[in-house]
């Protein structure tokens, strides 16, 4: 027993120190940033912005790269495989971690166990907009229309995570809404803009320059904390409907098995990019809020957003096969 227990003791040291050396030495060349979508996109964007400071933050090169298909999926699962020596990584976001895992019937990954979070990089609210005909100013308005008009309210959404926001909103206030989905963010927003439905859901900044110009109405962020991009728009709970905490967001994950010391290199270096005035200032100016945080706080956002999408999915039968 005892030589057993010499030999795991032995083979627990030589994996911790094996892992320190390389941690000792990292990073040592370029890290491959990986994006699930197309360059141009929200994803790439914030990539960009935040993986052009690694090099003055770790003295090498953060390398991004493009790998679409399936929704951020085929990049996921490329990921969840890489080596996890931390020079490949993952710029996911809020769908590919927390709403894919509740819909689909079958996923060759699972975010709490194939991946390491790094750190939560942006943050954004979703808004829920009507309008202009819609004769609702206030979400409690929005409700008692909706009530008085059932089955013929919709709303437009480009995925499942407004979807599921919608839904949401139906079962907590007993309104139901219509849910129609378009292929892409710009064919929803344009739907509820020529009033083809009559409400949208979507993320406050792909939603600011239409509420600005009065062609959206903006009513409500469904998040606890107002947006600083619309400081006026109150949140779901402060009008009336509690419970209501979810907002889009994007992070940098590694692969299960990455050495937490060079997971904590990581997450020091890109919370400090993201504390930089000029990041800040770039990411406002694409609609969404830096976030930051250590490794630990964002795998219980992840595990929380998981918890709270799952019921919703399950009682409207949200499964994709």
């Amino acid at each position: 027993m005892n030589t057993i227990m010499s030999r795991v003791a032995a083979i627990v040291l030589f994996c911790v120190s094996a892992g320190s050396a390389l941690a000792q030495d990292y990073p040592n060349k370029p890290v491959r940033w990986v994006v699930g979508f197309p360059p141009g996109g929200g994803t790439d964007i914030v990539a960009r912005i935040v993986g052009a400071k690694m090099q003055d933050a770790m003295g090498v090169p953060a390398i991004i790269e493009n790998k679409p298909g399936a929704g951020g999926i085929i990049a996921t699962e490329f990921i969840a495989r890489s080596n996890p020596d931390g020079y490949t990584l993952l710029v996911g976001g809020s769908n590919a971690m927390t709403v894919n895992p509740v819909v689909y019937a079958k996923l060759s990954y699972d975010p709490l166990k194939d991946f390491i979070p790094i750190t939560n990089l942006t943050q954004s609210p979703i808004v829920v907009a009507v309008h202009p005909s819609v004769p609702a100013n206030s979400v409690r308005e929005l409700i008692a229309y909706v009530k008085a008009n059932p089955g013929k309210i919709n709303f437009s959404s480009a995925n499942v995570q407004t979807q599921l926001v919608g839904e949401m909103f139906s079962q907590k206030t007993g309104a139901r809404i219509i849910y129609v989905p378009y292929k892409g963010g710009g064919p929803a927003i344009s739907a509820a803009v020529t009033g083809e439905v009559s409400m949208t859901i979507m993320d406050s900044g792909s939603l600011a320059t239409q509420v600005k110009g009065g062609r959206l109405r903006a009513l409500a962020v469904t998040t606890t904390t107002r947006a600083s991009a619309m400081p006026d728009l109150p949140t779901m709970e402060e009008s009336g409907v509690p419970g209501f905490d979810i907002g889009t967001w994007f992070g940098l994950f590694a692969p299960a098995g990455t050495p937490s010391a060079i997971v904590s290199k990581l997450n020091a270096a890109v919370v400090g990019v993201l504390n930089q005035p000029d990041t800040r200032e770039r990411l406002a100016a694409v609609g969404v809020e830096p976030a930051g945080g250590t490794p630990e706080e964002f795998a219980a956002r992840i595990r929380s957003d998981i918890a709270r999408y799952g019921p919703v999915a399950k009682a409207a039968n949200i499964r994709v096969e």
